[in-house]
């Protein structure tokens, strides 16, 4: 039950404006507001997929180029959704121009912003990483702290008029990170497959057209504030389970302790996707029961799964699975346990 939104409002056509647009999460919230009757613009510098969407205006450049973003104010949005920020002095300059113009702002950040996560389940309040240096480069060590900062730098801007939206891993159609995809791909090859620690072992991510769809609801009803974006925990077994119910394949899943994959030099997250070690149970989990009174929902897993196997039929990207478990070294672990 929604105790913050309960009835649908009077329906409004928004003009939005994306930084980004065309790839992910950017390219969900673009096909989501197109569908519900919105108006929407891209600032980008139209080198990720180009032609992913011919018949919505973008502005060539980057937020960093003055003419740029005066072209992106002079268009008088009603929102600026920033789905690409990583650097603070950088996300200042189109969050302070905005703030000029008195036009809200949405900044996509992580939660991975949060000193205990993924140990320790995390609330909006929790405690987050400090930024030593504004101008550092995006790292594994860095990342958080360089998105807090970034939050940062839009409360400064705005400090009643912001949506800072912290998602956890976001997964389904177009997700080039391999991450959730994986496990997809692997099961309809078929065959003994590797998986790690036990089917109670705990996951949770989001799917992006949900986040999409939060992201406008949040817009569209002028809420503000900081958010929470995840979906439910849901057991891995209760994952690959769902997978291989909808899969062509016959695949058996081999499930192997942690400390036994580490020994073999299987790399957590990357090789084996979902995979942290030394989480069980709901710990480490985000905290989501704000968001959910204000409207996150998520769709069943299956259409997560569906979603993401149709979107992998039509992969053409010449470089995928760089980062993921090989079959070759997958069967020489298989072989000796």
């Amino acid at each position: 039950m929604l105790s913050h939104y309960v009835n649908e409002p009077e329906f409004f056509s928004l003009k939005i404006a994306l930084i980004g647009g065309t790839i992910f999460l950017g390219r969900a919230i673009t096909e989501a507001a197109v569908a519900a009757g919105h108006t929407v613009i891209h600032l980008n510098r139209s080198k990720s997929n180009p032609s992913a969407f011919t018949d919505i205006p973008t502005i060539t450049g980057d937020r960093s180029d003055p003419n740029a973003l005066k072209s992106l104010i002079d268009w008088a949005p009603d929102v600026i959704i920033d789905t690409c920020g990583y650097s603070p002095g950088v996300v200042q300059l189109s969050s302070n121009a905005a703030a000029e113009a008195n036009i809200p702002y949405c900044f996509i950040s992580t939660v991975s912003v949060y000193v205990g996560w993924p140990e320790h389940s995390t609330a909006e309040s929790s405690a987050v990483h400090p930024c030593p240096d504004d101008n550092a480069p995006v790292t594994g060590e860095t990342y958080g702290g360089l998105k807090a900062r970034c939050e940062d730098m839009v409360r400064l801007s705005h400090p009643d008029n912001h949506i800072i939206v912290r998602p956890g891993l976001i997964v389904g159609p177009f997700d080039v990170s391999d991450r959730f995809s994986y496990w997809v791909r692997r099961i309809d090859e078929g065959g003994d497959m590797i998986a790690p620690e036990s089917p109670d072992y705990p996951t949770q991510f989001i799917d992006v057209r949900d986040l999409a769809d939060f992201v406008l609801l949040l817009i569209s009803n002028r809420i503000r504030g900081t958010f929470n974006a995840d979906g439910l925990v849901v057991m891995l077994g209760t994952l690959l389970n769902t997978i291989q119910a909808s899969s062509a394949a016959e695949s058996k899943v081999v499930y192997v302790p942690g400390d036994v994959l580490t020994e073999k030099g299987i790399h957590p997250w990357s090789e084996l996707p979902l995979w942290i070690p030394g989480l069980s149970g709901t710990n480490g989990s985000t905290d989501t029961q704000k968001s959910a009174e204000f409207g996150l929902l998520s769709r069943p897993l299956s259409d997560t799964v569906t979603a993401t196997r149709e979107w992998l039929a039509t992969d053409m990207r010449e470089v995928k699975w760089v980062r993921t478990l090989t079959k070759e070294k997958e069967q020489s672990l298989l072989s000796i346990i």
